[in-house]
């Protein structure tokens, strides 16, 4: 099976990177010049490499159907009314330090997005601009990671891109009434947001946050992002009856809407980089302050 405990030990470091698949730069290091076992997760397969976009990763074409199939099931279980998005980020580390989002919307590709973020430069020349800060809480977040590794840095910039198809949504005239599923391949991102919005979000922030994620919330780098992502979930269930829901699927094994996503975050790095302005923390803000004031 094995030619030598070399070669087993490689297998299962490449296997253990690769076991969420969210990384695709670390499928890079995989000899695929040698029949390998694919990373389905399903026992092991001796199996061709699997080609997905422009990227050789470890997956049997078979497995990778499956997923495909899996998914594809899910969404036709959806209500027709239901805005489906699919939301990516991508990261680079040196030379470029890279941070890029991408959303696809499968039934408006039209409003098919791409954000180039702005880099350590730009945003440690706001660090001191308190006003700005307050104003741009995703560049706030960015900064507290704007020199770790892309490891680091992807849930926070997953979240970035959730709050970035939201607020295009807005922009676009979200319909009363319309739920919306978004679709990420970050299980960090959909398993923090869903604990956040499950936590009463009416206390102060802190204690929010240390109901949601213990006395230790202030280690997670992105949970202040994904304090105000759960802000305007709630927002879009008050103010306009839409149940905002986030599920985890697979990346890089060949779903569609994931592939699409996937490339517009990589290709949001030949963009401009740009300010992340979010019309719905205006209207967040706006319908808390309101609640407040009837009480």
């Amino acid at each position: 099976m094995f030619r030598s405990i070399v070669e087993f030990f490689k297998w299962f470091c490449c296997r253990k990177k690769l076991q969420d698949g969210s990384d695709i730069e670390r499928a890079r290091g995989h000899d695929f010049d040698n029949p390998r076992h694919c990373e389905g997760g399903h026992g092991t397969c001796t199996a061709d490499k699997q080609i997905v976009g422009t990227v050789t990763y470890p997956w049997c074409k078979s497995h990778a159907e499956e997923h495909q199939k899996e998914h594809r099931e899910k969404v036709e279980k959806l209500p027709k009314e239901c805005i489906v998005v699919y939301t990516d980020g991508s990261c680079k580390d040196y030379p470029s330090k890279f941070n890029g989002v991408g959303a696809h919307f499968p039934d408006k590709t039209e409003w098919d997005l791409k954000l180039k973020l702005k880099g350590a430069r730009a945003l440690k020349e706001k660090e001191n601009d308190l006003d700005f800060l307050e104003k741009h809480p995703m560049e706030k977040a960015l900064l507290t990671v704007v020199d770790k590794k892309k490891e680091e840095r992807s849930t926070l910039v997953e979240t970035i891109a959730a709050c970035v198809a939201l607020d295009k949504l807005l922009k676009e005239g979200f319909k009363h009434g319309r739920s919306v599923m978004i679709f990420s391949d970050s299980k960090d991102m959909c398993n923090g947001i869903d604990r956040m919005i499950n936590k009463d979000l009416q206390c102060e922030k802190d204690e929010a946050l240390e109901k949601a994620w213990g006395k230790n919330w202030k280690d997670a780098t992105y949970t202040d992002a994904l304090y105000k992502l759960a802000k305007v979930v709630k927002m879009f269930r008050k103010v306009h009856g839409s149940w905002v829901s986030f599920k985890w699927v697979k990346a890089h094994v060949g779903v569609p809407g994931n592939v699409e996503a996937d490339k517009l975050a990589t290709a949001a790095e030949k963009e401009p980089e740009k300010w992340i302005e979010l019309e719905f923390l205006n209207k967040a803000n706006t319908s808390s302050s309101s609640s407040r004031n009837q009480h």
